[in-house]
């Protein structure tokens, strides 16, 4: 950890949660795991603010903590995630450009708390959405976020306890855990509302609170999500951030026609993808044809061509591994993080410092 970053963290949290959760958390980020009594100690602050200041870090993800074999609590700073907190706009807008207005609202929310119940997003949403004098539709707001899920833009957070009392009975998480909607939440793709039979109409809620409106009472009343709350998943934009960044390459290299075919390549594998896998999963020539949408509709020639081309290539993007399903393929993902940096580096803003983010 660089001397620069820490400063970085530092202003970070001064400018985003103010002079005390700056304090306690550059102490955290400079010290490593300590416990309470001494973040307390050497900050010189009081113990509520130090609490609330941590309990504000933790909420952000920017503060794990643990308890050692002494039973001791310790707190330590997650700086990486510090670092992200600057490209918030830029997530929040990539989720407007897939989703729409209502996932641009939903990730905002989440990211302003840093973890939020499915239900409490849903109900600030709508209450958003009609402020704005657009149609406040809970069904579309949930289908939105579940689409968020199902894509792996938002995951659950981890419970801390692994008890009896733990959501769902889950004593651990694995990769399905971590994107499991709450109960209730089956919902069927998109388009047309779900119609309620008259018994639904009329039937009252858990979440119904006495003094509220019908309007507010019936909201989220499907969502049974005590103790789950959601986070935003920086990887798995990153992730979506380097893909785009590749396709673009590739069209500026070729055409769009090559662009889309890689996409979909990408797309077809985006959700099992290894991060540090050098290659992506190989995937056949049959799935690309039936997956890739441009317009003429292209034929497996057409597509065999291109791939063809793109596995000439001297920069090799594509590789060719087998001849099953017509064909399989795979795409380099080392090389093409390689050519990407290679290209920014190249840019002539970059060489005189005017190019601050690579990817």
């Amino acid at each position: 950890m660089s001397v620069q970053q820490k400063r970085a963290a530092s202003l970070i949290l001064k400018e985003h949660f103010g002079e005390i959760v700056e304090k306690v958390g550059t102490y955290c980020v400079g010290k490593g795991p300590r416990p309470l009594r001494d973040i307390i100690r050497d900050t010189k602050l009081p113990r509520d603010q130090v609490q609330k200041a941590l309990c504000c870090l933790i909420q952000h993800h920017f503060v794990i903590f643990e308890v050692n074999k002494k039973n001791i609590t310790l707190y330590n700073a997650w700086i990486s995630n510090i670092l992200l907190r600057p490209r918030a706009p830029r997530y929040i807008y990539c989720t407007k450009a897939i989703f729409g207005y209502t996932g641009e609202l939903i990730t905002d929310e989440i990211l302003q708390h840093g973890a939020a119940a499915m239900s409490t997003v849903v109900d600030k949403v709508v209450s958003h959405l009609i402020e704005d004098d657009l149609a406040g539709d809970e069904y579309e707001v949930k289908t939105v976020f579940a689409d968020l899920v199902k894509n792996h833009f938002l995951q659950r957070v981890k419970s801390v306890h692994n008890d009896e009392d733990n959501v769902d009975g889950m004593d651990s998480y694995n990769e399905d855990n971590l994107y499991a909607l709450p109960p209730g939440m089956n919902l069927q793709g998109h388009g047309a509302k779900r119609k309620r039979t008259i018994e639904e109409q009329g039937q009252t809620t858990k979440r119904q609170k006495t003094g509220t409106s019908q309007f507010t009472s019936n909201r989220s009343s499907e969502i049974i999500d005590e103790g789950i709350l959601w986070q935003v998943n920086f990887a798995r934009f990153h992730q979506h951030f380097i893909d785009e960044d590749i396709v673009s390459a590739v069209t500026k290299k070729v055409d769009k026609f090559a662009g889309e075919i890689v996409r979909t390549m990408l797309k077809l594998s985006e959700l099992v993808r290894d991060p540090l896998s050098p290659t992506s999963q190989t995937v056949s020539l049959y799935e690309i044809s039936q997956n890739l949408s441009v317009t003429p509709k292209m034929e497996k020639a057409q597509i065999t061509q291109y791939l063809s081309l793109l596995t000439d290539e001297k920069e090799n993007l594509v590789s060719k591994t087998g001849e099953s399903g017509g064909g399989m393929y795979c795409i380099n993902m080392q090389k093409c993080v390689d050519t990407l940096c290679q290209n920014v580096i190249d840019n002539p803003l970059f060489k005189k410092g005017l190019v601050q983010d690579v990817l």
